[in-house]
Order: structure tokens, then sequence, then C-alpha cells
């Protein structure tokens, strides 16, 4: 008897299932915990970033949900609940309007969201322990 599993020859089937079975569920926990350590240092690099024009609400908005239809329950989704709409134009810049009319300027861009989210990446391979 190993690790509690009684294997013969008359239940090797079922030992096999119940040592995968219970290696997928300290799997699923290892992920679902190294994911919330992701989102979160991607959340905090991210309110820590300043960006042109913020006052503080854009920084301040950055948050972190759970993802329970993701991969094992353990996914995370980091979003801005103030100004949801203004994080891809500063990522990526854009077009400048002044008065609905066409400037023929780019607003630069800022690249923020994907450093954060590298960090967030090598922090959940570091929990991963890669």
């Amino acid at each position: 008897m190993a690790n509690g599993y009684r294997m013969d020859a008359a239940n090797l089937d079922g030992g096999f299932e119940r040592i995968i079975e219970d290696f997928a569920r300290g799997l699923g926990e290892d992920v679902r915990r190294a994911t919330e350590k992701g989102a979160e240092v991607c959340c905090e690099v991210l309110q820590e970033t300043k960006v042109p024009g913020d006052t503080g609400a854009y920084a301040a908005g950055w948050k972190v949900k759970a993802d329970q239809a993701s991969f094992f329950g353990a996914g995370a989704i980091v979003y801005n609940a103030s100004k949801p709409g203004l994080t891809h134009l500063l990522e990526e810049g854009h077009q400048l309007f002044i008065h609905g009319k066409d400037t023929g300027r780019r607003a630069p861009a800022y690249p923020h969201i994907s450093p954060a989210a590298d960090a967030g990446m090598e922090a959940m391979e570091k929990e991963l322990g890669r």
C-alpha cells in the first residue's frame, strides 16, 4: 500500500483512476493558486504604472475577478472598472479628433498592459515552480 492506495490485480484500474483523479485535483489547486498570484501581480503593476493625463482614477480602477469557466476553474480576469474604454486607446494609441474632425495626427501609444501581463505570467510560472 503506497500513499494510501491498495493496489492488487483485482482493483488495478480503480487504483490508477483514484491516483490520477487525486493528481488532477492537486494540479488544479496549484494552477488556481498560480493564476491568482499572476493576476494579482498584473493588477499591482498596472496600478503602479503612470500614464499621461491619469489623475489616479485610471490606475485605481484595475481589478481582478475569478473566471470559474476556465481551465480547472482557475482563470482570472484583470480589467479596468473605472475607465474600461481607455485601456485600448492608451495601449495602442489612436487617431486624434477635435470637435469631431480628424486632425491627421495620432496620439502616441503607452504600452502598459503588455508589460504587466508579462510580469503576471512570470509570477505564475514562478508559483508553478518552472
